[in-house]
Parts: structure tokens; sequence; C-alpha cells
């Protein structure tokens, strides 16, 4: 499955902008199901196959200034489950990556609090790894992901200031306080 659309430009959900969402739904989530229409079935014949779904830590939980990436992201690892559900008896298994902050243009332009960076070869060697093993799942850095996990269970009272607190808000946010 392929990783994710261009640039994620953060926005407020007080100028939410529905093309960008449906570029984002399209990219992370659409596509993918697309794809994998069309290889399932090839997997199914040949016996089996493997499929790695890239979302994101921000697929956990929702952010912020990043509900459209968000929410495709969460799309992409619920049709991973779905579809992993239905094929495992077919031989078809997946991994959902959960990546944290790797270092592209991509997690420059975001709106998270830039805390740490992974380096995009080392992402590559844990994904690549964890697809050799057909772990069901991934999520790294390991603490981020435990975090990110912990979160999505907390009440909305004590997750969201906790959500916000990792965002730089959009420069019209910022200069709007």
């Amino acid at each position: 499955m392929i990783a994710g659309a261009g640039l994620d430009r953060a926005q407020s959900m007080l100028e939410f902008d529905w093309r960008q969402a449906r570029e984002d739904f399209d990219v992370n989530a659409l596509s993918n199901l697309v794809l994998l229409s069309h290889v399932a079935p090839a997997m199914a014949e040949w016996g089996g196959g493997h499929v790695t779904a890239i979302a994101s830590l921000a697929g956990l939980v929702g952010m912020p200034y990043e509900a459209a990436y968000s929410g495709s992201k969460a799309a992409l690892a619920t049709f991973a489950q779905s579809a992993r559900a239905e094929l495992e008896p077919r031989g078809i298994t997946f991994t959902e990556v959960f990546p944290g902050f790797v270092d592209t243009p991509m997690f420059r332009a975001n709106a998270f609090k830039h805390t740490y960076s992974v380096a995009p070869r080392d992402a590559a060697e844990l994904i690549y790894v964890a697809t050799l093993k057909r772990r069901e799942r991934l999520g790294f850095p390991a603490v981020e992901y435990a975090r990110a996990r912990l979160a999505a269970m907390l009440p909305a009272r004590i997750r969201d200031p906790l959500t916000r607190s990792a965002m730089d808000p959009p420069r019209d946010i910022q200069s709007s306080r």
C-alpha cells in the first residue's frame, strides 16, 4: 500500500478546506483500497501474500489542525484490519505500520511540534523487518507509539489538552491569540 499524501498542510477547522481533506483521503485511504482490490484476487489465487499499510501515529488519535490527515490514516489502518480479518484464511497477511516523525519534506511541513525525528533509512529498515516477519503491527519510536495508544484511551477532557500541547498551531491561529 502506498505511504501517504504529499505535503501535509495544517489547517484549523474554522478554515477547513474539504478539497484538502478529499486529497488526504484519496491518497491515504481510497487509493489503497483500490490497489488492494486489484492485488488481493491475485494474491488469493497464488495462495497468499503480504501487504504492509503505512499509517501514522496520527492515525491512532485525532490531532488538532490535522483532522483530515489523522482521519485518513486511521481509515487506512482500519481498512488493513478489516482486510486482515477477511483475507487471512486465504493466506493474505497484513502489517499495519504507525511511524512517528520520519525526516521528510512532509515532516517539516506539518503542524506537529518536532521533538524528534527518525532517519528515513532507519524507518525503512524497521518496516522492512516487520514486513519480513509478517508482524501484525509496528509502531515507532516505541515510546511515542505507547504515548499515542495511551492518549487514545484517555477521556477527551484529559486527552485534548495533551494533543493541543503537541501541536504548533497554523500561523493564522497563532496570530489570533
